[in-house]
């Protein structure tokens, strides 16, 4: 079935396929809010095309509909944890630079995790154009911290405080040592943010957040920011979601 004249060229869509591609995707975005993670990026991708989606819109949306027909028995899975992690928060961040064709602006995710699951997760555009993968890195953190703040404070309103900083696990070294050394001058390739970095460094003095190093390759926010080989989707799921053996 073809839902755009001439092989998705830019002329008018058929209204009525515009509404079921709508449909699909509001649906899709739902499970994906409320307890897939792993799908956030795909779904946030087909998003971007509401307006004027094409055939290759549509196969991509029923690609995520087969994964998850195939992974149905997936859910997030909160257990008890040994005694130094219960209730403690801690995170994963990352950031595609220039990650968008269309405008080169970079793609950056967060998921945050609590006794065994996430908790709270984001996969979305960065607003602005970022000239470094460092400058990427670094507006993905700070929106992470800001969600890290709004969560720590919820926390402590339930009765579970964090008593020390929260860990934001992070595969990008300039971004952790500008963060965690404040008495060190801005580079040259950092000037021009000093706003957002300042932001971040005062996470890190007040205690909120302490940035740590880990691999790409253990960057469970990966998969919310690119696509990756199915081994790598499966791996990151299953940690989101708490059923990693």
């Amino acid at each position: 079935k073809t839902y755009l004249n001439n092989n998705d060229s830019p002329k008018e869509p058929i209204k009525k396929d515009v509404k079921v591609y709508q449909q699909l995707l509001g649906s899709l975005m739902y499970v994906s809010c409320g307890t897939r993670p792993d799908i956030a990026f795909a779904v946030n991708s087909c998003a971007q095309y509401m307006q004027n989606p094409g055939h290759s819109h549509f196969t991509a949306a029923k690609h995520i509909l087969r994964y998850l027909k195939a992974t149905r028995e997936a859910k997030l899975t909160y257990s008890k944890q040994p005694p130094e992690m219960a209730n403690v928060l801690y995170g994963f961040v990352d950031a595609d630079h220039a990650g968008s064709p269309e405008d080169r602006k970079s793609v950056g995710g967060f998921v945050l995790m609590l006794n065994g699951a996430a908790i709270s997760w984001s996969s979305r555009k960065i607003k602005v154009v970022a000239i470094s993968s460092f400058e990427s890195e670094w507006y993905s953190a700070s929106i992470a911290g800001c969600e890290v703040e709004v969560v720590r404070r919820l926390l402590e309103e339930v009765g579970r405080e964090q008593k020390k900083p929260t860990v934001l696990f992070e595969d990008n070294a300039a971004c952790i040592y500008t963060a965690m050394n404040p008495d060190k001058p801005f580079g040259q390739r950092s000037k021009h943010i000093d706003t957002r970095i300042f932001k971040l460094r005062e996470y890190v003095n007040d205690g909120v957040l302490e940035l740590k190093k880990v691999c790409s390759a253990g960057n469970v926010a990966d998969c919310l920011t690119k696509a990756l080989p199915r081994e790598q989707v499966a791996k990151a799921r299953d940690h989101m979601l708490g059923t990693k053996t």
